[in-house]
């Protein structure tokens, strides 16, 4: 279960308009209540209650390498 809103410019917090979820390809579409400018820089908050695994499916946990640092994320 999850609750989804967005930050605007780092401004005020809006609720997210709509979403719809296509479990085939486990890809969630957002509508936010607003056009977007180009450029506009948006934070996407997702209120989320569950489990987070490594069973790589779902929230779970990955890492990366930073190529430009070397370090570890």
């Amino acid at each position: 279960m999850f609750t989804l809103f967005f930050l605007h410019a780092f401004s005020e917090v809006k609720p997210v308009k709509s979403y719809e979820f296509h479990r085939e390809d486990e890809v969630l579409d957002i509508k936010l209540g607003q056009e977007l400018s180009v450029g506009s820089q948006v934070t996407l908050i997702i209120d989320f209650i569950g489990f987070i695994n490594d069973k790589m499916a779902g929230f779970y946990r990955s890492s990366y390498i930073d190529s430009a640092t070397g370090s570890k994320k």
